[in-house]
């Protein structure tokens, strides 16, 4: 019995990193780490990236610090000074999650600064504070798939009592969603809340589209890494999503 709660204890083990800049809202990081990271299997290394800003976040640092604390988590500093960037790329290799803000680095620039991300990517709202409803989106492809499961991995424990929503996207061609895709990828929702909605809208996406899925301020948008970062054209199917409201979800690459 002991050997199996040693394994399902290593299985649970999450390394997360938080890059921080002299540009980072303090409310927003603090705000995360006291809602969402809770327990004894999460560790947080506090990566911060040193360039021609001088950077003076001690009093970040500090309540960072103590939501970890009241929350039973480890916590570690780590200071990146020379190429920071390519030093936090490494660094994900061997992390589940790397949290930044929008205004720290833009999506866009992620595939520029990091070349091969080894972990999953949070990008949060400079005005962040909680996660309430998750738009979970499917574009017809094996990785919007994977992108969502690679989201449990990472959040499995802390978003039971979140409301979920399946935003099954297609155009003129596709017609619809795959009916059975969409009904097996319910009921493996189902595993993690009792709250699961669908919504199928063709593309383009507006807000009034999205209406339904309560898009707003406390929502986190999850899909592929290329979902996101080709979409901020101005031709943009998904355009609604990238306003500085929602947080986003980019899986590893």
């Amino acid at each position: 019995m002991w050997y199996f709660a040693y394994l399902r204890s290593i299985m649970n083990n999450k390394n997360i990193l938080i890059a921080i800049t002299s540009d980072t809202r303090e409310s927003s990081i603090v705000n995360f780490v006291s809602d969402s990271m809770k327990g004894s299997n999460l560790h947080i290394t506090l990566c911060i990236i040193h360039n021609s800003v001088p950077v003076e976040l001690d009093e970040l640092l500090d309540k960072v610090s103590l939501a970890c604390e009241e929350n039973g988590v480890t916590v570690r500093i780590r200071h990146l000074v020379k190429d920071p960037y390519r030093d936090l790329e490494n660094q994900t290799a061997y992390a589940d999650l790397l949290i930044i803000q929008k205004e720290t680095i833009r999506p866009l620039a992620i595939k520029d600064e990091f070349g091969h991300p080894g972990c999953a990517i949070m990008v949060l709202p400079a005005d962040f504070t909680s996660i309430e409803n998750i738009i979970l989106v499917l574009d017809g492809s094996r990785d919007s798939i994977a992108a969502i499961k690679q989201f449990f991995q990472v959040f499995s424990s802390q978003i039971r009592d979140v409301k979920l929503t399946l935003l099954s996207v297609f155009s003129d061609i596709e017609k619809s969603g795959s009916p059975e895709n969409e009904h097996m990828l319910i009921q493996y929702l189902k595993q993690y809340s009792s709250n699961v909605g669908l919504l199928k809208a063709k593309r383009p996406l507006t807000a009034k589209i999205l209406k339904p899925a309560e898009y707003d301020k406390r929502t986190l948008v999850v899909g592929t890494s290329g979902f996101m970062l080709s979409q901020y054209g101005n031709e943009s199917d998904f355009k609604p999503f990238f306003d500085d409201r929602s947080s986003l979800f980019l899986p590893a690459v």
